[in-house]
């Protein structure tokens, strides 16, 4: 069993494929169910959850498709796609939609 050295999570094998997508996809469901001061922080879980899941970790550049909303669709390997949007709400917080297919 090898650990996260950053968060002393199990990480996953990368041959049980089913198994790596609930995990990322349930991280990155619990990353949405929180309200966040910057997508800096945000982009930092989400490539935390990835990278815990045995899935590329980068992200990249972000940039906005309206005032307040940004996209982001790129490979994260194993011929997988993260989907991700951010919507910056009145509050100045950001709500963030993100999974893995």
């Amino acid at each position: 069993m090898t650990r996260c050295p950053q968060c002393d999570q199990e990480l996953i094998p990368v041959a049980k494929m089913a198994t790596r997508l609930r995990k990322v996809n349930s991280d990155l469901h619990a990353i949405g169910l929180v309200y966040w001061d910057t997508l800096g922080e945000s982009i930092v879980a989400i490539e935390h959850a990835l990278g815990t899941s045995g899935f590329s970790a980068e992200v990249g550049p972000i940039s906005p498709t309206t005032p307040g909303e940004y996209r982001l669709h790129i490979e994260v390997g194993d011929s997988k796609w993260l989907s991700a949007s951010w919507y910056r709400m009145e509050s100045g917080r950001y709500e963030v939609v993100a999974y893995v297919n």
